[in-house]
């Protein structure tokens, strides 16, 4: 079975939200997601990987700064 979504870096993703000074519905607003789809990126659940790419967008960082570090750390392994 193949994983619904990407295990996201929450604390990047918190990190660079505050870095702008948004709250959990601006960066929603900007991304295009409800709250709830920000909320369950910030604490690390599952996201798909085109959701986190407009979160990324959103942030104006790269999707690989916000993955999880197990995520990254396999991604490097299997290179």
């Amino acid at each position: 079975m193949m994983p619904r979504g990407v295990e996201t870096n929450g604390a990047a993703i918190r990190k660079q939200r505050f870095l702008r000074g948004w709250d959990q519905g601006a960066l929603a607003d900007r991304a295009g997601y409800t709250m709830r789809t920000i909320q369950r990126a910030e604490y690390g659940g599952p996201v798909r990987i085109t959701t986190l790419a407009h979160i990324a967008q959103a942030l104006g960082c790269e999707v690989a700064d916000l993955l999880s570090p197990q995520v990254t750390q396999a991604s490097q392994i299997a290179s």
